[in-house]
């Protein structure tokens, strides 16, 4: 059961064409082969909090009511530490947020059951 990357969103929510801005990402690809990384495939779990939005890349193994569980609590912790700044974002942020790498560690086997 493996986390492969976490990527938090401003999405818009009246539906309009314009593409997501990146607020943070965090991947995680050492536990694949130098070769296998073109052909994996995993599940993309995403969760839209009024246009704030996170997605997680899981393999097919991780449980999804885990995942949703995890994704609120990064959506949790970036408003927390954020607040509402990420509305005026206008391109991608190249900033890292050290929370999202320590969330894919954190929750790559110790997934709750809920």
């Amino acid at each position: 059961m493996k986390i492969t990357a976490r990527l938090v969103l401003k999405c818009n929510p009246d539906g309009s064409d314009s593409d997501p801005i990146i607020l943070a990402n965090a991947y995680d690809v050492s536990h694949l082969g130098y070769f296998q990384r073109t052909g994996v495939k995993y599940k993309v779990h995403s969760y839209n909090r009024e246009g704030l939005c996170v997605l997680g890349f899981m393999d097919d193994h991780y449980p999804m009511r885990s995942a949703f569980y995890v994704l609120d609590k990064v959506l949790d912790e970036y408003q927390k530490n954020f607040g509402d700044s990420w509305r005026a974002a206008q391109a991608d942020a190249t900033q890292p947020w050290p929370y999202l790498n320590e969330a894919v560690t954190k929750f790559q086997y110790n997934f709750i059951l809920v």
